[in-house]
């Protein structure tokens, strides 16, 4: 509406500088100099008053110019910067990391404020379902009665649970982020296939 607003005023003010244009050259021509052909804008033989009112209309059509072109960016930085909002959002969602996202402030009623609640829906539901799914392996990995523990390539330990506490006689906290070699006592022929695990 905003928009709307602003480009009838400047297409007013067009309007407005081409009457007083208009009036200008009218009231600058005598009658009796009128003759077939002559050419108002572009004639060598220019009064002075047309002179300066062709300046000024030049100026006020750049001017337009520069306000159209403004104008236009605002016009795609409020469509761009929604969709670009959307966009991170569901890619979150997709990606299923979701459970950092923030959910989308929804400020004004406008076309993507459905959108935007919706998202907040999909957000939110992903979220529970990761704390749900979340909660469940840790209730398993805490109830399991065999050792359970998880490490990356380089040997890193990710996951110990309490069984595996009892079996090695390392609490999680002292095994989390210490090598599985710390844990485990490898025949001496093996320590050329896991160097890089040292």
């Amino acid at each position: 509406l905003i928009v709307a607003a602003i480009v009838l005023f400047m297409l007013c003010q067009f309007i407005a500088m081409s009457g007083q244009l208009a009036l200008i050259g009218a009231a600058s021509i005598e009658p009796d100099e009128f003759r077939p052909g002559f050419d108002f804008l572009g004639d060598h033989e220019m009064l002075p008053i047309v002179h300066e009112a062709k300046r000024l209309v030049t100026l006020r059509i750049l001017v337009f110019i520069f306000f159209v072109l403004q104008l236009m960016q605002q016009i795609k930085q409020m469509i761009k910067k929604p969709i670009d909002t959307m966009r991170e959002k569901l890619t979150m969602l997709v990606s299923g990391t979701a459970a950092g996202a923030s959910t989308i402030d929804v400020l004004t009623n406008d076309e993507f404020a459905s959108v935007f609640r919706e998202i907040n829906v999909l957000l939110e539901r992903q979220r529970g379902e990761l704390k749900c799914s979340t909660l469940r392996l840790e209730a398993i990995l805490d109830q399991a009665a065999d050792p359970i523990v998880s490490f990356t390539e380089s040997g890193e330990i990710m996951v110990f649970n309490p069984a595996a506490e009892a079996f090695f006689g390392y609490s999680r906290d002292e095994a989390i982020g210490s090598s599985i070699l710390r844990m485990i006592e490898l025949p001496p022929e093996s320590g050329a296939l896991c160097g890089d695990c040292a």
